[in-house]
C-alpha cells in the first residue's frame, strides 16, 4: 500500500511524502527492488542525485535489472538512468 500511495503523490508532486512513504516501505524486508526503485524516482523528482543513484544501485543489488521494469516505467526508468549519468 505503501509504494502504491507513494506513487500517487509522485504523480501529485509530492515528492517529499512520496519518499517519506517508500522510505518506509523500505524498512521491511523486501524481496524485490521495485521499491527502491521508486525512490529513486521519487529522488529524481525532488532533484536529489547521491539519494537516487543510492537507490537505484539498491535495487540492482536486488537484481532488480532494466527488464524487470513494466513497460508503463520503461519511460521514466530510462530517463532516470540518463539523469544520473550528468
Amino acid at each position: 500500500m505503501l509504494d502504491t500511495r507513494a506513487m500517487i503523490y509522485l504523480s501529485l508532486g509530492e515528492y517529499e511524502k512520496a519518499i517519506a512513504d517508500l522510505e518506509e516501505a523500505t524498512i521491511f524486508e523486501v524481496n524485490s527492488g521495485i521499491y527502491y526503485f521508486h525512490l529513486a524516482l521519487a529522488y529524481q523528482a525532488a532533484d536529489n542525485r547521491p539519494a537516487a543513484q543510492n537507490a537505484l544501485e539498491i535495487a540492482k543489488e536486488m537484481q532488480f535489472l532494466g527488464d524487470d521494469v513494466a513497460t508503463t516505467e520503461r519511460g521514466k526508468y530510462d530517463k532516470l538512468r540518463r539523469w544520473l549519468r550528468h
